[in-house]
């Protein structure tokens, strides 16, 4: 492309054009799950690979590089191992002093199995470059073995700027010492094996946390802990079930529940059996199928003395229809307020 093909880019000044290109970047949401950053983040280099004008704006507009998704799986530690830290390390390079979004995972192998020494090869090499970059960074996501790469990830102790805080991991006893010196707000746990001992992550400031993969007293013990709470969003959660006094949260505004492969009924009636909440404002349910534990919403709504202004029920299973008009029927009460409720479903 020259300038007959691309007249205005040609007339626009580089700062101009610089802000048209960062437009072109999709927006990192406030509250987002772990898998919600793609591919479309390579869109600094389809811009640099048009015209060498472009590339030159491209490579120096450091918004552009501010979100960095590093995956490594055997394949790629066959076929990048030479080239995949250099284009990390440039990569960082371009963003000069902003804040960053990280997105690092590694494939998780047995020590039998083949790549395995490739990919904690590889692995250790590009932990080692985002460690250079640790007092940057802003969103953290993390989705590797706790036991191969933890103790490599070493937080600066300037680690105030971090605000968003993700682990796709078992959390075990073995944490980087850096995570008991953050204050995150945005906080996403997606574990089998929870650990409170091992998990010393200040929780003054959390506000929006999600759980996934996890039981039941975790989710109330969360709630317990995070004072300041205002999003609680809950995916997958299973039995066992203990006694727990009740987790008073009047901050918390939205309370959400996302049906993946666990059915949740049960779940959620004993999760809000334990909880009140004076502010709920929105209830969110996301599933393949929906069958209210109307009792316990009931008694939840009566106890908290709320208002909800927003209900949300996703993906509602024909065979429910019977509950849900139950449901309908049980809440007129809440229409008396000023603030509308709102019903959103799909059937």
């Amino acid at each position: 492309m020259n300038k007959i093909h691309d007249p205005l880019i040609y007339m626009f000044p580089p700062e101009i054009v610089s802000h048209i290109f960062a437009l072109c970047l999709p927006q990192v949401p406030q509250f987002h799950d772990h898998r919600k950053i793609q591919e479309e983040w390579a869109v600094p280099f389809f811009l640099g690979a048009i015209c060498r004008k472009w590339r030159h704006i491209a490579w120096s507009t450091p918004r552009l590089w501010t979100t960095i998704v590093v995956r490594i799986s055997p394949r790629t530690a066959k076929q990048l191992r030479g080239s995949l830290p250099q284009l990390v390390n440039e990569w960082l390079g371009r963003t000069g002093v902003l804040p960053l979004t990280v997105q690092f995972s590694a494939a998780r192998l047995e020590k039998r199995e083949e790549g395995y020494d490739e990919v904690k090869s590889l692995a250790c090499l590009i932990i080692e470059i985002l460690n250079r970059h640790s007092e940057r960074w802003q969103n953290l996501d993390l989705d590797v073995d706790v036991d191969t790469y933890t103790q490599k990830l070493h937080g600066s102790s300037e680690l105030s700027n971090l605000r968003r805080l993700s682990f796709n991991w078992a959390v075990g006893l073995d944490l980087p010492p850096f995570l008991t010196e953050i204050r995150p707000m945005y906080l996403t746990l997606n574990s089998f094996d929870f650990s409170f001992t091992a998990f010393n992550v200040s929780w003054e400031n959390i506000t929006h946390i999600i759980l996934q993969w996890t039981d039941i007293p975790t989710c109330i013990d969360v709630a317990a802990k995070a004072h300041r709470l205002q999003v609680f969003r809950l995916c997958s959660i299973c039995s066992p079930q203990k006694e727990h006094n009740y987790v008073r949260r009047p901050s918390l505004r939205s309370l959400q529940f996302e049906e993946q492969h666990i059915p949740l009924a049960a779940p959620v009636a004993q999760i809000i059996d334990h909880m009140e909440l004076p502010c709920l404002e929105e209830w969110l349910y996301t599933g393949k199928s929906w069958c209210i534990p109307l009792g316990s919403i009931l008694s939840l709504l009566e106890r908290s003395l709320c208002h909800l202004k927003v209900v949300k029920i996703f993906a509602l299973d024909p065979s429910c229809i019977d509950d849900f008009r139950t449901f309908l029927e049980a809440i007129p009460s809440l229409l008396q307020s000023r603030t509308p409720l709102v019903l959103t479903w799909t059937v």
